[in-house]
């Protein structure tokens, strides 16, 4: 059962990363180098790659769903400090072990989903088990409905 259906909302990693970064770039700093630009992490790609998270610490990229599900890969271990290239991000998507923790989230997502509606079926049922029990009642003592 999830509370996302009782109106909690999931937290955003990296929201007060974007808010950070939004700000650097509304007040452009003067003197920044294109090198230096094109050598940092692209904001951008946490709305494309929704499963990419970004260490500001150790300047390091990580895929949640290859951690979750313990993959052996860079993504998952010990992060990757490739940051200026997209390539090294589409590699990993097409790797075998991100396919896999793909496919092992999307069958935990369809998991829980059936878990719910098997509550809310059971649940149903009992209503109905009441609700037929009050008719048998007033029907085999002869009451109206």
């Amino acid at each position: 059962m999830s509370l996302l259906q009782y109106g909690f909302k999931r937290q955003k990693i990296n929201e007060p990363l974007i808010q950070e970064n939004e700000q650097n770039s509304e007040n452009p700093q003067v003197g920044l180098k294109n090198s230096n630009y094109n050598k940092t992490f692209k904001i951008k790609w946490l709305s494309e790659f929704s499963w990419l998270r970004y260490d500001n610490d150790s300047k390091k990229m990580f895929c949640t769903i290859c951690i979750k599900h313990k993959m052996k890969n860079k993504f998952a271990t010990e992060g990757v400090a490739n940051i200026s290239k997209k390539s090294a991000v589409k590699e990993h998507v097409k790797s075998k072990d991100h396919n896999e923790a793909e496919k092992l989230e999307t069958a935990r997502i369809q998991m829980e989903s059936l878990q719910n509606q098997l509550f809310l079926s059971d649940a149903n049922v009992r209503y109905i088990i009441v609700v037929m029990r009050a008719v048998y009642f007033l029907s085999k003592n002869n009451l109206p409905l």
